[in-house]
């Protein structure tokens, strides 16, 4: 038995010295062929070829590492030497690029194909199976068995998700009819919970909901109000109706969509938030753009103004009364005392 033994431990050495020496071999670096400034204009070349697709950023990826095998072996070199250089060159340009190769799983049909279909029979889904943004994609449990009696399931498909739902779809039809405790109907629960009490999102919002369906006063469809003083299911529907409205300002009624409009105009806006800022400084406020009668400075004519501080009834009296002014206008004293001769001769007369 001990003669036995001494064979199978040289053996048992021996292959674990080849693996480790497989290892380090595959973990060398190959040689390169393409060097230096050379090589990085060969990967630009690569890189503009590899940049023009249309479906994928390894469209052409075949076309060249084909191409720069055969150039590399027209050259002299040895076929694999040159297969390495080119799959090695190939893989930096497109390492540069910052393209991403997708897994097998990826690859497949039903991550391609869209999801409102059944991904097996490309049926119609069921609305129960759509509702609440649910991303089931096989319309009944035959499909389901179907899908994975013809995939061969592997250890590293195990975390795929299509395969996940179609395995949910199965279980799903072997748990128990539910009642909901907001429409009272009968239902099949998704999950595997057993407190799920109601068939459907909608069902969950208007349980949660305070304030009950209503009919929109517009168009007349029932919505959900969010408070006790929503009339309207939208915007559209609020701006649809006009309604009349009293100014707050000039107390004038006016209409108006808006059910939060407080004045008839632009003006009214603005004269009311300068009447809130004079009487918050304690002075007093004319309302621009209001007619009143005021008495003009230069003819004493009364006149209507609607401005907030008019002084003269029109161009004619401002002229005026500029004329008037420039005439009163007198010119200062002057401290300037003129010699001249009957200043003279006063003097000589006092003197004598």
């Amino acid at each position: 038995m001990h003669c036995l033994g001494d064979p199978m431990a040289y053996l048992d050495h021996y292959l674990e010295a080849r693996n480790e020496r497989l290892q380090q071999r595959h973990k060398a670096k190959p040689r390169q062929i393409i060097k230096g400034a050379r090589r990085q204009h060969v990967i630009n070349r690569v890189m503009d070829i590899l940049r023009d697709w249309r479906f994928s950023h390894f469209e052409h990826e075949g076309a060249c590492y084909a191409g720069l095998r055969s150039t590399l072996c027209l050259e002299g070199h040895r076929w694999i030497l040159a297969d390495m250089e080119g799959y090695a060159l190939v893989g930096e340009a497109l390492r540069l690029m910052g393209a991403k190769r997708p897994s097998w799983l990826q690859g497949q049909p039903e991550y391609t194909e869209r999801d409102a279909n059944c991904f097996w029979c490309n049926g119609e889904m069921p609305a129960e199976v759509t509702e609440g943004g649910r991303n089931d994609r096989f319309c009944s449990t035959v499909c389901a068995h179907l899908f994975i009696e013809g995939r061969a399931i592997s250890e590293e498909r195990k975390g795929d998700v299509i395969d996940a739902r179609a395995r949910a779809v199965i279980n799903r039809a072997k748990r128990r009819p539910q009642t909901c405790q907001c429409c009272k109907q009968q239902y099949v629960p998704f999950g595997d919970k057993t407190d799920q009490r109601f068939c459907s999102k909608r069902c969950v919002d208007d349980a949660r909901r305070i304030y009950q369906r209503r009919a929109c006063e517009a168009c007349g469809s029932p919505f959900s109000p969010l408070s006790a003083e929503h009339r309207f299911c939208s915007r559209e529907c609020v701006a649809s109706i006009e309604r009349t409205a009293c100014c707050v300002f000039c107390k004038t009624d006016f209409m108006t969509r808006s059910p939060k409009a407080l004045y008839c105009s632009w003006r009214c806006t603005v004269n009311a938030r300068r009447a809130k800022e004079a009487a918050e400084k304690g002075r007093s406020f004319i309302a621009a753009g209001v007619v009143r009668i005021v008495t003009c400075e230069h003819c004493e004519l009364p006149f209507e103004a609607k401005t907030a501080k008019p002084r003269y009834c029109g161009d004619k009296c401002k002229r005026g009364a500029e004329r008037l002014r420039l005439k009163q206008r007198t010119k200062p004293p002057s401290n300037v005392i003129y010699l001249t001769a009957e200043i003279f001769d006063s003097w000589f007369r006092e003197a004598a």
